[in-house]
């Protein structure tokens, strides 16, 4: 979607659209009198949206990006009442209904130490340094945890990768050499405690290459981690890896 034509609100197209536009939530409705317009966002804080001042929104319709430059964006009601810069009147506010708001990754705000994007973990390769017969007993509980793309199928994945979490993972503990590959982050999964990392299992293959572990029926086999520190002994988005010490194989 990010390879389609971008205008600026004026209708004149540009080739300067960001590589890294994440989708943040849609347009509700016009708000008021004055062009102002009333937006639901994808993630509970709403950080992203309160703070970017670079919007590009873009029409199921058309699929393609406008940008609008953020004058005031104010928390009202559980959504996000918002005025740009380019001047609208009622009519035009009320045209923008049900359009997606995109903003670059860049403009994210600053997260506090040890506290992460989910969308930046999205992707990573999962290391463990835990023996494949450690004892499970002490592991947290996980047998039983709500998906919000299963709770709300109709959420853009983008809802959950906007989400920060906070590990509290001070310092990364020292790695044992005999780390093994689980997998690559798939998704963020909700818990009330904590967030939970799904794991898509992947193995070499005889040329090398990692492929996705399938069960009988063909179905990729997954592994959910607790995003805990107790758990997740080090991150490093950079080099797009997290080390844990859960087992391989529980």
């Amino acid at each position: 979607m990010l390879n389609k034509p971008l205008t600026d609100s004026s209708g004149h197209q540009s080739n300067t659209i960001p590589d890294d536009l994440i989708e943040v939530g849609r347009v509700l409705n016009a708000y008021g009198l004055n062009g102002s317009i009333k937006v639901q966002p994808f993630s509970p804080t709403a950080d992203t949206l309160l703070k970017a001042k670079r919007w590009w929104l873009v029409s199921l319709a058309n699929q393609n990006f406008v940008f609008y430059k953020v004058k005031t964006a104010k928390p009202h009601s559980g959504s996000i009442a918002v005025t740009f810069d380019q001047a609208l009147d009622r009519d035009q506010a009320e045209a923008l209904k049900g359009q997606r708001i995109w903003v670059s990754r860049a403009d994210f705000p600053q997260t506090e130490q040890d506290e992460y994007y989910w969308v930046d973990l999205l992707g990573c390769n999962v290391f463990t340094d835990a023996d494949l017969n450690d004892d499970p007993s002490e592991l947290v509980d996980i047998a039983v945890m709500p998906s919000i793309e299963a709770s709300s199928a109709k959420v853009p994945l983008s809802e959950v990768s906007l989400t920060s979490v906070t590990s509290s993972v001070a310092e990364p503990l020292p790695i044992r050499d005999n780390t093994k590959k689980i997998g690559v982050v798939d998704e963020v999964l909700d818990h009330a405690a904590h967030a939970v990392l799904s794991v898509r299992q992947q193995t070499q293959d005889a040329q090398g290459q990692w492929v996705d572990v399938l069960d009988a029926k063909g179905r990729v086999v997954t592994t959910l981690i607790p995003f805990v520190a107790v758990h997740v002994t080090a991150v490093d988005i950079n080099a797009r890896t997290i080390h844990t010490n859960w087992p391989l194989d529980f």
